[in-house]
């Protein structure tokens, strides 16, 4: 128990006892004064005295009451200083904690500068590492296209290839058919001069031994009719080369045509 209650407790005790007296003095007041013999016994004596000093007890004890009204007005107040003394020293110390942890940091934060910086460094590494390599795979894949187009353009070379050989076997199969018809067609000729010139000769043999002398005759009933293939003799493969000639020639520039075009699409 705090101290101030304790003496509240103690004057409320000692105002329930006088508050009694004084009741009890009270009560006597209005007895007359008799006489024991000799004596006259005053029953009201003293009551003024008490009574003042009631009253003054009373203001004691108002101002009492005040007392300790501000004596814990006082206390609160202390107690608040307290707990912001408290409050104040904490942050104190903790700032005193705080300071001498601020050379490790000091030392860490320069360690984490220094780890930043080679890190910094080691990325610059990477990222250059990470360019070369992606070059590399650049160059990498436009092997490769290289690898697919060079194959496409064998492929191409082959089957135009083939294709030009089977040109130039059905070029040679019809030239071949061309030329046999052609000898046919000039051994039917021959054979028809040849039969025409029989007639003609047989017919001068005839007026040679009918009239002694051999004249020409007019073959205007036998005339003969020559084709385009006539000029050309037999063994002539002049033509025939000159169109083969051609044709590689044609063909080979369509190929190398087309190889322009597959080099300016790549």
């Amino acid at each position: 128990m705090n101290l101030f209650d304790k003496v509240k407790d103690r004057l409320l005790n000692v105002k329930y006892e006088l508050s009694a007296s004084h009741l009890d003095l009270n009560s006597t007041k209005d007895r007359t004064f008799f006489s024991t013999g000799q004596k006259t016994i005053n029953y009201n004596a003293g009551a003024d005295l008490f009574e003042r000093y009631h009253n003054d007890w009373e203001a004691i004890h108002k101002r009492t009451e005040e007392s300790v009204r501000s004596a814990e007005t006082i206390e609160k107040q202390i107690n608040q200083v307290c707990d912001i003394v408290k409050l104040e020293y904490t942050a104190v110390d903790n700032l005193y904690t705080e300071l001498n942890v601020l050379p490790e940091l000091n030392e860490q934060l320069s360690a984490s500068v220094d780890l930043a910086k080679s890190l910094c460094i080691t990325l610059r590494s990477v990222e250059a590492s990470l360019n070369k390599l992606e070059n590399i795979c650049e160059e990498e894949e436009l092997m490769k296209n290289k690898q697919l187009h060079r194959q496409r353009l064998d492929s191409y070379k082959r089957k135009k290839y083939q294709q030009l050989e089977r040109s130039k076997s059905m070029l040679a199969t019809r030239h071949a058919k061309i030329v046999k018809e052609h000898e046919k067609r000039q051994m039917k000729v021959l054979k028809e001069r040849q039969e025409e010139y029989g007639l003609a000769f047989e017919e001068q043999i005839r007026q040679y031994q009918q009239y002694g002398n051999a004249y020409e005759t007019s073959l205007s009933g036998h005339q003969l009719t020559v084709d385009v293939g006539d000029i050309c003799p037999e063994d002539d493969t002049e033509a025939l080369n000159e169109f083969l000639a051609s044709t590689e020639e044609q063909a080979s520039t369509i190929v190398s045509e087309e190889k322009l075009e597959s080099d300016d699409d790549t």
